[in-house]
C-alpha cells in the first residue's frame, strides 16, 4: 500500500498517505503509484464507462503534477489518477491517467478537462488524449 495516496472525502481525512513522487528510487519496485477518493463511493461505477485522460510529462515535470494531481484528489475535484514509474520506454516520459467514471458523461469529462487545465496540471495549448478503459482492454493503442 505504501504506494496508493487514498482520501476520504467525507471525513475529510487522508487514509493512506504515499508520498512516493514517480522519479523516486522506492518507486521503481511498483509499475505505479496510485491516488483516489471516495468521490463516487455511493454511486455504482460501471467498468465498461470509465475513461481517461492521458497525459506523458518528461521526468522534469512528472513529480511537480503529480503532486498537483494529489492536491485535486484530496480537494475532491479529481476523483482517481495512476502515473508509471519505470520509465522503461527510455524516452524521459512517464504515463499519467487522470480517469472519469463515466466516458459518456461529457459534462464531467469536460469538466475533468478544465480542472486540469485550471490547475496548471497541463498547459493550456497542450494536446492531450481522452481514451477508455473498454479501448485499452481490446488493445487500442496510439499509432495502433
Amino acid at each position: 500500500m505504501k504506494n496508493i495516496y487514498e482520501y476520504d472525502i467525507h471525513k475529510n481525512e487522508i487514509t493512506n498517505d504515499s508520498k512516493l513522487l514517480p522519479t523516486d528510487k522506492e518507486s521503481q519496485n511498483y509499475d505505479w503509484l496510485w491516488a483516489n477518493n471516495n468521490k463516487y463511493e455511493n454511486i455504482e461505477i460501471n467498468p465498461k464507462k470509465v475513461g481517461k485522460w492521458m497525459l506523458f510529462p518528461n521526468d522534469k515535470e512528472v513529480n511537480n503534477i503529480w503532486n498537483k494531481i494529489k492536491k485535486n484528489i484530496q480537494n475532491g475535484k479529481l476523483w482517481h489518477s495512476k502515473v508509471s514509474t519505470n520509465n522503461k520506454n527510455k524516452s524521459n516520459s512517464y504515463a499519467i491517467m487522470i480517469y472519469t467514471k463515466d466516458y459518456t458523461d461529457i459534462n464531467d469529462v469536460v469538466n475533468v478537462l478544465k480542472i486540469l487545465k485550471d490547475e496548471t496540471i497541463i498547459k493550456q495549448n497542450q494536446i492531450i488524449r481522452y481514451k477508455t478503459d473498454e479501448q485499452t482492454r481490446m488493445g487500442i493503442y496510439s499509432g495502433g
